[in-house]
């Protein structure tokens, strides 16, 4: 679905009642304040931050544009834990009951990590996020190392947690593009991680730009 749905969009036409068309459509003419609403209160939800978070969050990304009340915020969690209530009771648990055995959480990769502070929510909170950002963190990262040793020519000029900025030549644009989008999409098997199963493949965005560096050097992943 991810391939041909965009997430962000979803949840904001739950939290608006319009439909995905309707919104979709609204995004696509540049005005993005829905699709903000609905990424971050998505993340919120999963982190389980709540509602004052929340608020923290749109305002900052906006960069102060979107402004929502701590109560708007609270009744956009409903609205996200309605439509998708296995983050709470399912993911969120598996979290915790994890934690309860002996405070530690593997990665898809293996990967330990131990958490030593007091027992409660905001273990939880940090437990929460830490499956979700390390999968991110080190998929870019990875993923750049690859992209590195498969085109030589690429500059890898920035990374952004959940983005790449790169510089590559004219002449071999049109044939890094789909090397690139295959090393993104390479597929990452959860065997290995403490609580899921499965395989997932998150799609990748290509965005090209001829303008310099020193444009460029604000730019934020999406």
């Amino acid at each position: 679905m991810m391939d041909v749905f965009d997430l962000h969009v979803i949840r904001a036409a739950w939290i608006t009642g319009k439909s995905y068309e309707e919104e979709y459509s609204i995004f696509k003419s540049g005005r993005d304040e829905s699709r903000q609403i609905g990424k971050h209160s998505g993340h919120a939800n999963d982190n389980g931050v709540g509602k004052k978070r929340l608020v923290e969050l749109v305002y900052h990304h906006s960069g102060g544009k979107i402004i929502i009340s701590e109560w708007r915020a609270g009744e956009i969690l409903k609205i996200i834990n309605k439509n998708i209530p296995g983050i709470q009771g399912i993911f969120h648990q598996g979290i915790i009951d994890q934690l309860s055995k002996d405070r530690t959480l593997v990665d898809p990769w293996g990967r330990k990590r131990t958490f030593f502070n007091k027992w409660g929510e905001e273990l939880w909170k940090e437990a929460f996020a830490h499956i979700k950002q390390t999968i991110v963190a080190y998929k870019t990262q990875s993923s750049g190392l690859k992209i590195r040793e498969g085109i030589p020519l690429i500059r890898m000029l920035y990374e952004g947690h959940d983005a790449l900025l790169m510089e590559c030549p004219n002449a071999i644009v049109s044939e890094s593009i789909p090397i690139i989008k295959r090393i993104f999409e390479e597929p990452i098997d959860f065997k290995e991680c403490s609580l899921s199963r499965g395989v997932l493949k998150i799609p990748c965005d290509i965005k090209l730009s001829t303008t310099n560096w020193n444009e460029m050097k604000n730019f934020k992943g999406d």
